[in-house]
C-alpha cells in the first residue's frame, strides 16, 4: 500500500518558558520526545517531511539535529515596522491588559507577536511548496504546528479527514484554538496566507481581537462554517492555568509547570524592552527593508 505523504510545518519560537520568547529557556528535546512518540512513531504508514522556520537561532543546531528537516530557515527576529491601531485611542494605554492606541511595530508586543507568528508560518509554507515542486510531491495532509507542544495523544493521520481542517475542540466566542492546524495542501496554503490578511487590517477593534478570532474568521470566510473537524480532548477556554494543561497538546511550559512568574517584573517589561531596543534598532531586520530587497 502506498504510504501517505505528510508535511509538517514548524514555525515561531522554540524553548521559551513564557510568552513572547521571555522567561528561562527549556530543553527543546522535551517537546521532541512527545513529537517522536505521538506523531512520528504513531504513523508507520506515512512518509513525513518536516519543514522549519524559527526566530530561535540559539536552538538552531539542536532543533535541526533532533528533527532532521527537509528544509529550514532560522533567522534573527524581524521587526514588523508598520503602524496599526488597537481599540479606542481615547482610552488609556498601558502594558497591562488595556492596549489601546496607535502603535509602531514592537510598541505593542502582543500584536507584534501576531504578525511574527503568521509571517513565520508563511515562510515555512513556502519552503514546503518549493520542496514539493522540486521533487514532484503531492502531500495528502499538511500540519502547521509549534516547537513547544507536549503531545499527549497520538495523531494518526490516516484517520483524519483531508476535506476538513482539523483543530482542537471546542469553538467558542473567542474563536478557535490555534496550536495546530491539519488540512490538505490547498487549504493549508490558504491558512498560511494569514499574514497577508493581517497586513490589510489597519485598525484592530481591541486587544482581544487576536489569532483565535482572526483565524476563525479566515477559515469560515474561505471555506464555510462547516469546514472544521476536531481531534483530541477539549482544551478548556477561560480556565487560566487549569485550562492551559488540557487538550491533546498543551504547551510544554504549562504541562511541566516550567513557567515561574517574575515577582519583580511580572509582565516581563524589562526583558521586552531589551528585545524592542535590539530589534527595532537593527536596520537590517526591518520588515520594510527585507521586503524591498526581495522586490
Amino acid at each position: 500500500m502506498k504510504k501517505k505523504r505528510i508535511a509538517i510545518l514548524m514555525h515561531g519560537l522554540a524553548g521559551s518558558s513564557n510568552k513572547y520568547g521571555t522567561g528561562d529557556q527549556f530543553d527543546v528535546s522535551i517537546s521532541h520526545s512527545h513529537f517522536l512518540e505521538r506523531i512520528l512513531n504513531a504513523n508507520p504508514n506515512c512518509e513525513i517531511d518536516i519543514f522549519m522556520h524559527s526566530w530561535s537561532t540559539s536552538h538552531e543546531k539542536t532543533v535541526i539535529d533532533l528533527y532532521n528537516p527537509k528544509d529550514y530557515i532560522f533567522e534573527d527576529q524581524i521587526h514588523f515596522d508598520f503602524r496599526y491601531v488597537v481599540g479606542d485611542t481615547s482610552l488609556p494605554m498601558n502594558e497591562g491588559r488595556t492596549k489601546n492606541g496607535i502603535f509602531f511595530g514592537m510598541e505593542n508586543i502582543r500584536f507584534h507577536s501576531l504578525f511574527s507568528r503568521w509571517y513565520s508560518a508563511s515562510i515555512v509554507n513556502k519552503l514546503k511548496n518549493k520542496y514539493a515542486k522540486t521533487n514532484s510531491i503531492e502531500y495528502d495532509l499538511v500540519m502547521l504546528t509549534r516547537y513547544d507542544l507536549a503531545y499527549l495523544e497520538s495523531f494518526v493521520f490516516e484517520k483524519m479527514n483531508k476535506d476538513k481542517i482539523t483543530i482542537i475542540p471546542p469553538v467558542s466566542n473567542h474563536g478557535i484554538h490555534d496550536l495546530f492546524f491539519i488540512a490538505n495542501n490547498s487549504s493549508m496554503n490558504r491558512i498560511c496566507e494569514m499574514f497577508q490578511e493581517l497586513l490589510k487590517i489597519k485598525h484592530f477593534p481591541g486587544w482581544h481581537i487576536h489569532s483565535h478570532y482572526l483565524t476563525a474568521r479566515l477559515l469560515f470566510t474561505s471555506f464555510g462554517k462547516d469546514c472544521l473537524d476536531f481531534f483530541g480532548s477539549n482544551r478548556l477556554w477561560d480556565m487560566g492555568s487549569v485550562g492551559a494543561k488540557t487538550g491533546p497538546c498543551p504547551l510544554v511550559r504549562d504541562h511541566y509547570e516550567l513557567f515561574e512568574r517574575n515577582i519583580d517584573d511580572p509582565l516581563e517589561l524589562k526583558t521586552i524592552s531589551k528585545m524592542r531596543e535590539k530589534t527595532m534598532n537593527d536596520k537590517n531586520r526591518q520588515y520594510s527593508t527585507i521586503i524591498n530587497k526581495i522586490k
